[in-house]
């Protein structure tokens, strides 16, 4: 059994070592072996540099290099297609996991015949701490994958998810920036069962100027976009169209509220926003085009 860790890197000379020992150091079950796909996004820093004289020493650990900055979803989607494993788990090069994350997952995932396992995560300084050993977790079928994952809003990497799973969902939606909105609504989409294990399984590094998640704009676009993508699939369920559309309107209403401040409590998208959360009402299509237009003006934003 192979299992790939795929890993998008950009600029990330401060933290890429320990994030690579993380995955090494990994407690890995009989017969099972890893590799680690790295793809790096044109970093400006010594990330290449490091990654490569860690490889050394690690003969299971490959460095693709982009020749342009193409973003995390691009990135992702191109460790997959170098990756061998019967397993990927996608990691982002600043997160850590614990070191038993593999093996948890991976026992689970064969145990309950699921194609997709996932977690919760956490945003902290602390080191990851085990899984305990026989975590709390539950498991979906059909359209209730999607749901679960729209409904409680998961969107961080640290997933253990099938190759074929990977494929028959086409990896990121290559056409947003960010890779983390879209990728576990796609797989969950697609799968035949998922597992969410009740448990911190994916430690996200604390929010900085550098991180993309401070770049509120894009996530609200890409968290806009991904939900739209979303809903261009007609096989799915009232609960998870409403929570799509529930996550357009959120995505407008936080960009108004970030951008005007008070006076975007007078603004259409609050009241929108408002009634959605009481009376369960959404949007009618000539707002949506109004709301995808906004977003494509929208500055301070990459676009693929």
């Amino acid at each position: 059994m192979l299992v790939s860790f795929i890993v998008t890197v950009f600029n990330k000379e401060h933290i890429i070592l320990e994030t690579l020992e993380c995955l090494v150091n990994q407690e890995l079950p009989i017969d099972t072996s890893i590799e680690i796909i790295c793809v790096d996004d044109k970093s400006t820093d010594k990330s290449i540099e490091l990654i490569k004289q860690f490889s050394t020493n690690y003969p299971n650990v490959f460095l693709v290099e982009n020749i342009a900055n193409k973003g995390p979803s691009f990135s992702i989607n191109r460790a997959a297609n170098y990756a061998h494993g019967d397993y990927f788990i996608p990691i982002d090069a600043d997160d850590l996991i614990p070191n038993n994350h593999l093996a948890t997952l991976l026992n689970i995932a064969l145990r309950e015949k699921a194609d997709f396992v996932i977690g919760k995560s956490i945003r902290t300084n602390n080191l990851p701490e085990p899984i305990t050993i026989e975590p709390n977790f539950q498991q979906y079928k059909g359209t209730k994958s999607l749901d679960f994952i729209v409904k409680k809003k998961l969107c961080h990497m640290g997933f253990l998810v099938s190759s074929s799973l990977w494929k028959s969902a086409s990896g990121a939606f290559e056409k947003v920036f960010i890779q983390d909105q879209s990728l576990p609504m796609r797989l969950a989409h697609k799968a035949s069962c998922m597992v969410f294990i009740n448990h911190h399984i994916y430690y996200l590094s604390p929010r900085t100027e550098e991180n993309l998640s401070s770049n509120t704009n894009q996530q609200h676009h890409d968290r806009f976009f991904s939900a739209l993508d979303m809903l261009e699939n007609k096989d799915l369920s009232n609960d998870s169209i409403f929570g799509l559309k529930g996550k357009i309107i959120s995505s407008i209403w936080k960009c108004y509220r970030d951008r005007f401040k008070w006076r975007a409590l007078f603004s259409q998208p609050f009241f929108i926003y408002i009634s959605n959360k009481v009376f369960k009402t959404t949007y009618n299509d000539n707002l949506q085009k109004k709301w995808e237009c906004f977003f494509k003006n929208l500055e301070n934003v990459r676009r693929m």
